[in-house]
């Protein structure tokens, strides 16, 4: 599992003039396939900068998109321990 940070997440959904897009993309392109992990917190972050780029509705699919069958696993903390 390869575990993504949220600055690759905005770059991708967001920041499209980020001197880093082209990079972001081709990374991304490459693990195609290959199982993804980001927390829950990454996740709730990547949507709150979403919706501060004022695009409240692309938050929300954002969010259900990533819950959807696909590799990439939504990792939650264990507060059991």
């Amino acid at each position: 599992m390869i575990a993504i940070d949220t600055d690759v997440l905005a770059i991708h959904h967001v920041f499209h003039n980020d001197p880093r897009y082209e990079a972001t993309e081709k990374f991304l392109a490459e693990i195609r396939g290959v199982t993804k992990g980001i927390t829950i917190f990454n996740l709730l972050e990547l949507c709150g900068i979403i919706s501060t780029a004022g695009q409240a509705a692309e938050s929300d699919r954002v969010f259900q998109q990533y819950f959807k069958p696909q590799d990439v696993m939504i990792l939650f903390p264990d507060f059991t321990a």
